[in-house]
This record gives structure tokens, sequence and C-alpha cells, in this order.
């Protein structure tokens, strides 16, 4: 353990070098932008009725900003679409635990408050899973790992955006479920064992 510990004290200077902090700053703040926006779209619109079509809409807005860093090649190699692609998706995620918590808070209970909490958690693991391979995706693309003609390209964008959404969708059922059979009695911990799966 310590040997684990001490060569990853060395390796930090060098890992923390591949990161351009401006980007990742942005990366955030974009994301939190947007889930703000989605919000407010949604309240004003009260557009609450299927959860199911605002979880497509999240994954095409983080989707927008990874297409729009990898048009510009701010994102040009994996390891650069891992990590601004989880840092969009952990705005995202940080801004809709906020509206979570002011949403819940005002039942003033401690158990739907550490709810909150725990799907905060789940919901940043899938948030960060989607966006970081959507954007694995769309950087293999621009490499032309799926070929070299535009609509190869295309159909990669859409498969991956197919599959962040269904992900989405699947999680989202799975928060349905554990609602409904009672999230108090253990069935809280359903989302995270189907991201797992």
């Amino acid at each position: 353990m310590l040997h684990l510990m001490t060569t990853i004290r060395r390796m930090m200077p060098w890992l923390l070098s591949l990161v351009h902090w401006r980007r990742l700053i942005f990366s955030l703040l974009a994301g939190a932008m947007c889930c703000a926006l989605l919000y407010v779209c949604v309240t004003l619109t009260h557009y609450w009725g299927h959860v199911y079509r605002v979880g497509a809409m999240q994954e095409v807005l983080k989707g927008a900003i990874v297409y729009w860093m990898v048009r510009k090649r701010k994102i040009a190699l994996l390891g650069d679409a891992t990590i601004y692609g989880s840092a969009v998706a952990a705005g995202f995620s940080m801004m809709e635990a906020v509206f979570t918590l002011v949403h819940h808070f005002a039942d003033y209970k401690l158990v739907t408050i550490w709810y909150s909490l725990l799907v905060g958690l789940q919901s940043a693991v899938m948030h960060i899973g989607c966006t970081s391979l959507l954007a694995m995706v769309m950087v293999m693309g621009i490499q032309h790992k799926f070929g070299r003609e535009y609509w190869q390209h295309l159909l990669a964008y859409f498969v991956a955006f197919f599959a962040s959404i269904f992900v989405h969708t699947i999680h989202l059922y799975s928060e349905d479920l554990a609602h409904e059979f009672g999230m108090e009695n253990g069935l809280g911990y359903l989302p995270i064992i189907v991201m797992i799966l």
C-alpha cells in the first residue's frame, strides 16, 4: 500500500500536466449551465410529464457541448475525451444535485435528504459514464477509427447518442421501480446495481 501511494505521489505532477485547467473549468461550468438551462426551460414550460424525454434532452445537451469541443479540436485524444467528457457530466450532476436537494429540502425529512444525496451520487456515476463514452466515440470518429467517410462518423455519433440515452433511460426506470416498491426498504441501491450491470 505504501508503494502504491509513493508511485501515485510521484506521478501526480505528470498527470496534472496533462490537464488544461481552463478547459476543465469550462467543461464543469458548461455542464452546470446546461443543467440550469434545462431546469429553467422545463420549469417554465411545465414539461415534467415524461421524465424519460427530459433524460434524452439531458444527454443531447451534454453531447452538444462535447461535440463542440471535439469539432473545435479542444479534445483530440481518448484520455482528453474521458477527462473533459467526465467534467461536463460532473458539472451537470453537481447542478442537478443542487436542484434535487433544494426541491427535497422543503420536506424537512432526514431520510429524504439522504435519499437525495444517494440519488445524486447515482446520477453522477451515470452522467459521467454516458458522457465520457460519448466523448470517446466522438474522438474516435475524428481519428477515423470508424472510417473516413462523413456518414460513418455520423453513424458512430448516432449510435453513441442512442447508447447514452438508453443507459440514462434504464437508470431512470430503475429509480422509478425503487420509488414504487419502497426506497427506504433497501431498494435504493437498485439504480447502482443497474449501472454496474
